[in-house]
């Protein structure tokens, strides 16, 4: 299987992983997913945290940046919750400090205790990269983010979220051979679930196909679309759910009931579905 890195060229990327955590029971997964660690956001450093990134150890002071840091904050918590990494595409245009805080709780990874993941991106010359991050959890779906990392004359730091697919999972009653597919984004690549059998890497021209499909067939429009026929219906049921690297989150169900354009997109993911299984 060709298996390539999503906008991460092999050889320039760096990792940085912060400590796992140990796997307490999950409970129901749905309500563990309401647990998910969400995206703060993304800000300019102020003064104090410009002070304590000049005290973390990394690069010397001849290549600590004289610009404006950027920051992404994140929320987890100890014992199942997302562990974040961060990969950058060209390392010699931008560098990375992170930091896990736990403020006043123990970190004790049986406490469910609650935690901050800060990453501070600096500027170590101009020009643009990309920057992915990586949170991946024993109990519930990957938490993916992409951006853009643009470093300016002056090693100022900006990162614009860029929008490609996280996750893809639909369900078809009226599908035989893809009742199930679920796409996922991982550090290593795309992978392929069919009918809940083993995943498989699949190459990222695959998510770029089905990200034409979802722009194509306005699947977007979707989102909250909630409806139920009578039983005697020749319409399919379906359930679809989409997560983005923007952290925008698409979610549709039907019982007997679809959408606007939903044939032309399920007949389309159906193909796109049938090539990357024979690969």
């Amino acid at each position: 299987m060709n298996l390539k890195h999503l906008l991460l060229p092999s050889g320039l990327c760096l990792v940085l992983f912060l400590a796992g955590c140990a796997a307490v029971p999950a409970g129901d997964q749905t309500d563990a997913i309401e647990m998910s660690a969400d995206q703060v956001g993304v800000s300019e450093m102020a003064e104090e945290k410009a002070d304590q990134a000049a005290d973390m150890s990394g690069p010397d002071e001849s290549t600590v940046s004289a610009g404006e840091p950027a920051v992404l904050y994140f929320s987890s918590f100890a014992g199942g919750g997302h562990v974040y990494s961060a990969v950058i595409g060209d390392p010699d245009i931008l560098a990375c400090e992170s930091d896990v805080d736990y403020g006043s709780a123990a970190k004790n990874a049986e406490s469910g205790a609650r935690h901050n993941d800060t990453f501070v991106f600096t500027g170590l010359r101009p020009g643009e990269t990309t920057v992915a991050i990586y949170g991946e959890s024993p109990i519930m779906d990957d938490d993916n983010y992409m951006y853009r990392a643009i470093v300016d004359e002056g090693l100022n730091v900006t990162l614009e979220s860029l929008r490609n697919i996280s996750d893809f999972y639909l369900y078809r009653s009226g599908d035989d051979d893809y009742t199930t597919c679920k796409i996922s984004l991982t550090s290593e690549g795309y992978v392929l679930s069919v009918n809940d059998e083993p995943e498989q890497g699949i190459g990222e021209e695959t998510a770029q196909e089905l990200l034409r499909v979802i722009e194509e067939c306005d699947m977007d429009r979707w989102d909250g679309f909630d409806e139920e026929k009578n039983a005697l219906s020749r319409e399919e049921s379906f359930w679809l759910v989409i997560r983005y690297t923007d952290g925008v989150k698409i979610e549709a169900r039907g019982d007997s009931a679809v959408p606007e354009h939903f044939q032309e997109a399920a007949d389309r993911i159906h193909d796109i579905l049938e090539r990357a299984a024979a690969e």
